[in-house]
Protein backbone atom coordinates (compact mmCIF):
# COMPACT_ATOMS: atom_id res chain seq x y z
CA UNK A 1 0.00 0.00 0.00
CA UNK A 2 3.03 2.25 0.39
CA UNK A 3 3.40 2.33 -3.42
CA UNK A 4 2.62 5.68 -5.00
CA UNK A 5 0.51 5.57 -8.14
CA UNK A 6 1.22 7.75 -11.13
CA UNK A 7 -1.39 9.73 -12.97
CA UNK A 8 -1.39 11.89 -16.06
CA UNK A 9 -2.18 15.52 -16.48
CA UNK A 10 -2.80 16.79 -19.96
CA UNK A 11 -2.93 20.40 -21.03
CA UNK A 12 -4.06 21.23 -24.54
CA UNK A 13 -3.64 24.72 -25.92
CA UNK A 14 -5.33 25.58 -29.15
CA UNK A 15 -4.49 28.86 -30.70
CA UNK A 16 -6.94 30.21 -33.25
CA UNK A 17 -4.74 32.38 -35.35
CA UNK A 18 -5.06 35.74 -36.85
CA UNK A 19 -6.95 36.99 -33.80
CA UNK A 20 -4.20 35.62 -31.54
CA UNK A 21 -1.16 34.61 -33.57
CA UNK A 22 -2.23 36.67 -36.55
CA UNK A 23 -0.35 39.57 -35.05
CA UNK A 24 2.82 37.55 -35.48
CA UNK A 25 1.90 36.05 -38.86
CA UNK A 26 1.05 39.16 -40.79
CA UNK A 27 -0.55 39.04 -44.22
CA UNK A 28 -1.47 35.35 -44.15
CA UNK A 29 -4.47 35.53 -46.44
CA UNK A 30 -5.68 33.60 -49.46
CA UNK A 31 -8.86 35.53 -50.20
CA UNK A 32 -10.73 38.65 -49.16
CA UNK A 33 -12.19 37.00 -46.04
CA UNK A 34 -8.76 35.87 -44.86
CA UNK A 35 -7.47 32.44 -43.92
CA UNK A 36 -7.28 31.14 -40.43
CA UNK A 37 -4.58 28.80 -39.29
CA UNK A 38 -5.16 26.61 -36.26
CA UNK A 39 -2.14 25.51 -34.29
CA UNK A 40 -2.50 23.22 -31.32
CA UNK A 41 -0.14 21.59 -28.87
CA UNK A 42 -0.60 19.07 -26.10
CA UNK A 43 1.63 18.77 -23.07
CA UNK A 44 1.56 15.61 -20.97
CA UNK A 45 3.45 14.78 -17.81
CA UNK A 46 3.73 11.82 -15.43
CA UNK A 47 2.77 13.03 -11.99
CA UNK A 48 3.36 11.29 -8.68
CA UNK A 49 0.07 11.23 -6.78
CA UNK A 50 0.59 12.70 -3.34
CA UNK A 51 -2.70 12.43 -1.43
CA UNK A 52 -3.94 9.21 0.18
CA UNK A 53 -7.69 8.98 0.81
CA UNK A 54 -9.40 6.34 2.90
CA UNK A 55 -13.10 5.76 3.48
CA UNK A 56 -13.89 3.62 6.50
CA UNK A 57 -17.32 2.34 7.45
CA UNK A 58 -19.08 1.47 10.67
CA UNK A 59 -21.82 -1.10 10.13
CA UNK A 60 -24.22 -2.36 12.80
CA UNK A 61 -27.31 -4.59 12.71
CA UNK A 62 -29.99 -5.40 15.25
CA UNK A 63 -33.66 -5.44 16.13
CA UNK A 64 -33.74 -1.97 17.73
CA UNK A 65 -32.95 1.07 15.54
CA UNK A 66 -32.24 3.33 18.52
CA UNK A 67 -29.55 1.03 19.94
CA UNK A 68 -27.96 0.68 16.49
CA UNK A 69 -27.82 4.45 16.09
CA UNK A 70 -26.38 4.82 19.60
CA UNK A 71 -23.65 2.25 18.84
CA UNK A 72 -22.76 3.93 15.54
CA UNK A 73 -22.69 7.39 17.15
CA UNK A 74 -20.46 6.20 19.99
CA UNK A 75 -18.04 4.35 17.67
CA UNK A 76 -17.86 7.27 15.24
CA UNK A 77 -17.31 9.77 18.04
CA UNK A 78 -14.36 7.72 19.34
CA UNK A 79 -12.95 7.19 15.83
CA UNK A 80 -13.11 10.93 15.02
CA UNK A 81 -11.48 11.76 18.36
CA UNK A 82 -8.60 9.34 17.65
CA UNK A 83 -8.21 10.54 14.04
CA UNK A 84 -8.15 14.24 14.94
CA UNK A 85 -5.19 13.65 17.27
CA UNK A 86 -3.03 12.62 14.29
CA UNK A 87 -1.41 15.68 12.69
CA UNK A 88 -1.81 16.40 8.96
CA UNK A 89 -4.90 14.22 8.51
CA UNK A 90 -8.16 15.69 7.28
CA UNK A 91 -11.14 14.01 8.98
CA UNK A 92 -14.80 14.17 7.99
CA UNK A 93 -17.91 12.06 8.51
CA UNK A 94 -20.12 11.18 5.58
CA UNK A 95 -23.18 9.14 4.60
CA UNK A 96 -25.21 8.04 7.61
CA UNK A 97 -27.89 5.49 6.84
CA UNK A 98 -30.27 3.42 8.99
CA UNK A 99 -32.88 1.23 7.34
CA UNK A 100 -35.18 -1.68 8.03
CA UNK A 101 -35.10 -5.02 6.21
CA UNK A 102 -36.69 -8.45 6.58
CA UNK A 103 -34.45 -11.31 7.60
CA UNK A 104 -35.58 -14.81 6.69
CA UNK A 105 -34.89 -17.29 9.44
CA UNK A 106 -35.11 -20.99 8.78
CA UNK A 107 -36.72 -23.14 11.36
CA UNK A 108 -36.79 -26.94 11.52
CA UNK A 109 -39.55 -27.18 8.94
CA UNK A 110 -37.95 -26.01 5.68
CA UNK A 111 -41.35 -25.18 4.24
CA UNK A 112 -41.98 -22.64 6.96
CA UNK A 113 -40.00 -19.43 7.18
CA UNK A 114 -40.16 -16.72 9.77
CA UNK A 115 -39.55 -13.13 8.71
CA UNK A 116 -37.96 -10.97 11.36
CA UNK A 117 -37.83 -7.18 11.07
CA UNK A 118 -34.20 -6.11 11.43
CA UNK A 119 -32.35 -2.80 11.22
CA UNK A 120 -29.01 -2.02 9.64
CA UNK A 121 -27.07 1.20 10.11
CA UNK A 122 -23.88 2.50 8.50
CA UNK A 123 -21.78 5.63 8.59
CA UNK A 124 -18.62 6.52 6.68
CA UNK A 125 -15.48 8.22 7.97
CA UNK A 126 -13.31 9.93 5.36
CA UNK A 127 -9.58 10.44 5.98
CA UNK A 128 -7.12 12.33 3.75
CA UNK A 129 -3.40 12.94 4.16
CA UNK A 130 -0.22 13.59 2.22
CA UNK A 131 1.54 11.48 4.84
CA UNK A 132 0.64 7.97 3.70
CA UNK A 133 2.56 6.41 6.59
CA UNK A 134 0.54 8.33 9.21
CA UNK A 135 -2.75 7.61 7.47
CA UNK A 136 -2.04 3.88 7.04
CA UNK A 137 -1.09 3.60 10.72
CA UNK A 138 -4.36 5.35 11.69
CA UNK A 139 -6.39 3.10 9.37
CA UNK A 140 -4.87 0.06 11.10
CA UNK A 141 -5.78 1.44 14.53
CA UNK A 142 -9.34 2.16 13.46
CA UNK A 143 -9.70 -1.32 11.94
CA UNK A 144 -8.82 -2.73 15.37
CA UNK A 145 -11.78 -0.81 16.85
CA UNK A 146 -14.23 -2.34 14.37
CA UNK A 147 -14.23 0.05 11.41
CA UNK A 148 -14.11 -1.52 7.95
CA UNK A 149 -12.06 -0.21 5.03
CA UNK A 150 -14.40 0.80 2.25
CA UNK A 151 -11.74 2.28 -0.03
CA UNK A 152 -8.10 3.31 0.06
CA UNK A 153 -6.53 5.09 -2.90
CA UNK A 154 -4.06 7.73 -3.99
CA UNK A 155 -4.95 10.86 -5.88
CA UNK A 156 -3.42 14.19 -6.79
CA UNK A 157 -3.85 17.02 -4.29
CA UNK A 158 -5.35 20.27 -5.60
CA UNK A 159 -2.23 22.34 -4.85
CA UNK A 160 0.06 19.88 -6.67
CA UNK A 161 -2.40 19.65 -9.59
CA UNK A 162 -2.43 23.47 -9.88
CA UNK A 163 1.38 23.70 -9.71
CA UNK A 164 1.79 20.98 -12.36
CA UNK A 165 -0.85 22.60 -14.57
CA UNK A 166 0.96 25.95 -14.37
CA UNK A 167 4.30 24.42 -15.34
CA UNK A 168 2.64 22.45 -18.15
CA UNK A 169 0.97 25.59 -19.49
CA UNK A 170 4.38 27.27 -19.67
CA UNK A 171 5.84 24.26 -21.52
CA UNK A 172 2.85 24.12 -23.89
CA UNK A 173 3.18 27.82 -24.68
CA UNK A 174 6.89 27.32 -25.46
CA UNK A 175 5.96 24.44 -27.84
CA UNK A 176 3.25 26.58 -29.41
CA UNK A 177 5.71 29.40 -29.98
CA UNK A 178 8.21 27.01 -31.64
CA UNK A 179 5.46 25.65 -33.86
CA UNK A 180 4.33 29.19 -34.80
CA UNK A 181 7.93 30.07 -35.79
CA UNK A 182 8.10 26.97 -38.04
CA UNK A 183 4.74 27.77 -39.62
CA UNK A 184 5.73 31.40 -40.23
CA UNK A 185 9.00 30.26 -41.80
CA UNK A 186 7.18 27.75 -44.04
CA UNK A 187 4.84 30.52 -45.18
CA UNK A 188 7.77 32.81 -45.91
CA UNK A 189 6.75 35.17 -43.13
CA UNK A 190 8.58 36.51 -40.14
CA UNK A 191 7.55 35.62 -36.63
CA UNK A 192 7.66 38.62 -34.34
CA UNK A 193 6.37 37.11 -31.08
Amino acid sequence: IGIMYKGFLTIALILFTLPAIGVELKDVQTNQDGSYLNISVTEQMDVQEDLLISSMRIEKEGADPKSIQDEINLMMSKAVEVAKKVPDISVSTERYNVYQYNEDQNIDNKEERVKTKMWRGTQVLSLKSKSSEALLTLVGELQNTGLLIQSLNYTLSNDKRDAMRDSMIEAAIAKLKQRAIRVAKALGKEYSG
